[in-house]
């Protein structure tokens, strides 16, 4: 959550949107980003006083990123390339509960979810869709295994970690 908020704030600074001015209750707010590479509208869209939908756009008016914002505090962030193929998906409550990214083909580049407490499983892949890695992470530090193979699918490191320190390494 402290992520999406300081995203937002962010956003209200960098378009130039005044901080201390009330939200409408209902309806869609633009304003220009103020940036050159994004020269049109941010839309910020409100519903009962809350801000439920960001989206900001290329030059050539497609969607560059849109998040949606629940009651619940869950947060659904989509990005796309600038062709409007999409390139990622993030969804938070307070810290990512999964994200994927894709090259504008449609190939999945990497996964991250969130597991039990503060647990993240990382997959990445290569373009042929064969497993390049695998690491678990608790509490952003190294926590569990941390697979990698070589392009030719021949496993290169097999370790486990335990709070960031490697406690097994077979070779």
């Amino acid at each position: 959550m402290k992520i999406v908020i300081i995203l937002f704030f962010a956003l209200f600074i960098i378009s130039g949107c005044d901080t201390n001015q009330k939200p409408p209750q209902n309806g869609l707010v633009r304003k220009p980003t103020g940036m050159k590479e994004f020269p049109i509208d941010d839309h910020y869209e409100y519903s009962g006083g809350n801000l439920v939908r960001f989206t900001r756009f290329f030059a050539n008016g497609k969607i560059y990123t849109t998040t949606l914002s629940t009651d619940s505090g869950i947060h659904r962030t989509e990005w796309f390339y600038e062709s409007g193929k999409p390139c990622g998906v993030s969804i938070e409550n307070t810290k990512p509960v999964s994200q994927t990214v894709w090259d504008e083909n449609g190939n999945t580049l990497y996964e991250f979810k969130s597991e039990t407490g503060h647990k993240r499983k990382g997959i990445w892949y290569y373009l042929n869709g064969e497993t390049m890695e695998i690491a678990e992470f608790m509490n952003d530090q190294r926590h569990g295994k941390w697979f990698q193979w070589d392009s030719l699918g021949f496993q290169t490191r097999k370790e486990w970690y335990a709070n960031g320190v490697l406690i097994k390494k077979i070779k």
